[in-house]
């Protein structure tokens, strides 16, 4: 969870070593359920995606994983329109390798204020809504993810996690874009939760995922 562009998808690109969409404007508008399922006799890895949660017997098939944040984006496009539009309706994808781990992991849209010339004036209300319901389910691990010159306490994700897991068990703060920190942005104080700045009972995780640049260079 956290704002549009904090670099969720990113995150979570990294942390399951799946290709997903990414840009410098708001790329997830639907939650994307992930699963990724370790098979040990499985030779090449492949997707599944499609809107039903049921992949095996009504998704569609991916071989080349490179297509994959395409098929994503194509799907999204069908789910919620051209125009910029966050709705409620997930993408279920399912990749099965032999190298990962079992697990599921979602992606959620940010949370947003303004949406693209206006075409979705409720979108700050839709974004919190969708936030609140997949982080109040208490299976789930909260990842609040803001980015490194963010002030953590306007945190609109750190602010929905501590209502709805007030004792901070099952939440985490992953700070992103470390590598933009000047001298002055003392980033230790706000990793350590020191001084003014807002603390975690688990603690924040400094990261630097690729950037859309690095993406493009490969």
């Amino acid at each position: 969870a956290g704002a549009q562009s904090a670099g969720k998808s990113s995150l979570l690109e990294s942390l399951s070593n799946v290709n997903l969409p990414s840009g410098e404007n708001i790329t997830t508008r639907v939650p994307l359920i992930l699963r990724l399922e370790h098979k040990a006799n499985v030779s090449e890895r492949y997707a599944l995606i499609g809107i039903d949660p049921d992949l095996e017997k009504k998704g569609h098939k991916v071989k080349n994983m490179d297509t994959l944040p395409y098929k994503i984006v194509e799907l999204t496009n069908k789910i919620a329109g051209n125009d910029g539009c966050v709705v409620d309706k997930p993408i279920h994808v399912k990749v099965v390798s032999n190298d990962c781990p079992t697990m599921t992991l979602i992606d959620l849209p940010g949370i947003t204020h303004l949406s693209v010339n206006d075409t979705q004036e409720d979108i700050h209300t839709a974004t919190i809504n969708l936030v609140k319901k997949y982080i109040s389910n208490e299976q789930m691990i909260i990842l609040c993810v803001v980015p490194a010159l963010d002030d953590f306490a306007n945190s609109e994700a750190i602010k929905f996690a501590k209502s709805v897991d007030p004792h901070g068990k099952r939440t985490l703060g992953v700070v992103t874009k470390v590598d933009l920190c000047k001298s002055d942005t003392r980033i230790s104080d706000k990793l350590k939760g020191e001084g003014n700045n807002v603390k975690l009972e688990l603690g924040y995780v400094a990261v630097r995922n690729r950037t859309p640049e690095d993406v493009r260079n490969k």
